[in-house]
């Protein structure tokens, strides 16, 4: 099965393989896939299965740990899809109530790792976004 990647989803593809490694990182998997395990959340709500995680990270055991996406207002210069808002605010919300860290990567975080003068690495992002470097 062939993957199609945008330039950008191709990059932050990269970037995560360096940390977590090629075989724990799970390209466009339906939100109503990853949450199979959950009977109680995922049932058969229609919904999930039109919602996508750009890439999930998985532990050693296989099990979903992580969700990465570009934040939906990511390319958004002259309007805001309303359908799009939402569909990020359920996956916000479902993942959160299984425990799965999801992070968001806006255009701003996105150039700090691809700009050569800017000393940020992804390691130091997720540190950030999820608060660990709080002291």
């Amino acid at each position: 099965m062939a993957v199609h990647l945008d330039s950008k989803q191709a990059i932050l593809l990269r970037l995560l393989t360096d940390v977590f490694g090629k075989d724990n990182i799970v390209f466009d998997i339906s939100l109503w896939l990853l949450l199979q395990d959950f009977e109680n959340i995922a049932s058969d709500n229609k919904d999930f299965k039109k919602l996508k995680c750009l890439f999930t990270i998985l532990d050693k055991n296989s099990t979903p740990k992580m969700v990465v996406n570009f934040d939906p207002l990511y390319d958004k210069e002259k309007y805001i899809d309303i359908k799009e808002l939402e569909k990020h605010q359920i996956l916000e919300n479902t993942l959160k109530e299984v425990n799965i860290t999801y992070l968001v990567i806006n255009k701003d975080d996105f150039e700090g790792l691809t700009h050569p003068k800017h000393p940020v690495n992804i390691v130091d992002l997720f540190n950030f976004k999820l608060g660990l470097d709080e002291e």
